[in-house]
C-alpha cells in the first residue's frame, strides 16, 4: 500500500498506535487493503469511490535495481472534508509520502496546515528523485516550512540540494 501506509502499518506492527486516513477503490483491492491495514492494527478512515485502488508494479534488475511503476488511482481524488481534524490534532505525528504531495497537492496542503495549526510533529518520506526533480521548489518549501522530520536517499538529498551525500545531509538538516 504505498510508502506512507507501509510506514503506519509498520509502527502499528511494533506496537504504537496508528492511524491512517486516504482513499480506495470500491473493489476488491480495495477491500483487501482496508483488511490487511487494520489486520496490522491501525486504525483507519477510508474512504471510497468508484475510481480503481492505486496499484505500484515493482521491477527489479539481477544487480538489485529497482524501477516502480506508480498509479495511484483512488488516493489523488481524496478530498480537504475527508480529512478529520479532529485525527490530526489528536496525533504526535503527520506522516505524508511524496507522491501525494505530487499527485494530491491541494489536501496534503490541508493537513499540514492543519497539523501546523494543533502543533503537530511532520514527517515527510521525499520518496523517489524523480518525484523530487519534478517538484524541487514545491518540495523545499514544504520541508523548510513545515517538516519536522524528513526520510531521504541519497539520491532524493542529491535531487532536494544538488549536493552529494554528506553536504546534503547536513543542508537538509537545517531544512527541518
Amino acid at each position: 500500500g504505498g510508502s506512507a501506509s507501509n510506514a503506519v502499518a509498520t509502527c502499528a506492527l511494533l506496537g504504537l498506535k496508528t492511524a491512517f486516513c486516504g482513499k480506495i477503490g470500491n473493489d476488491e483491492y480495495g477491500t483487501q487493503y482496508e483488511n490487511e491495514t487494520k489486520q496490522a492494527g491501525v486504525y483507519t478512515r477510508l474512504h471510497k469511490t468508484n475510481k480503481l485502488t492505486g496499484h505500484v508494479v515493482v521491477l527489479i534488475t539481477n544487480d538489485a535495481e529497482r524501477t516502480m511503476a506508480v498509479n495511484l488511482g483512488a488516493s489523488v481524488d481524496l478530498k480537504n472534508e475527508e480529512i478529520s481534524e479532529q485525527d490530526i490534532a489528536a496525533s504526535n505525528i503527520l506522516h505524508i509520502d511524496g507522491y501525494q504531495i505530487e499527485q494530491a497537492t491541494e489536501v496534503c496542503m490541508h493537513a499540514l496546515q492543519l497539523a501546523k495549526k494543533h502543533h503537530i510533529k511532520i514527517s515527510i518520506d521525499a520518496s523517489d528523485a524523480g518525484v523530487v526533480q519534478r517538484n524541487k521548489k514545491q518540495f523545499e518549501h514544504i520541508i523548510k516550512s513545515y517538516a519536522t522530520i524528513l526520510f531521504a536517499n541519497e539520491e532524493e538529498a542529491a535531487a532536494l540540494t544538488s549536493k552529494k551525500a554528506t553536504e546534503a545531509v547536513s543542508e537538509l538538516g537545517q531544512w527541518c
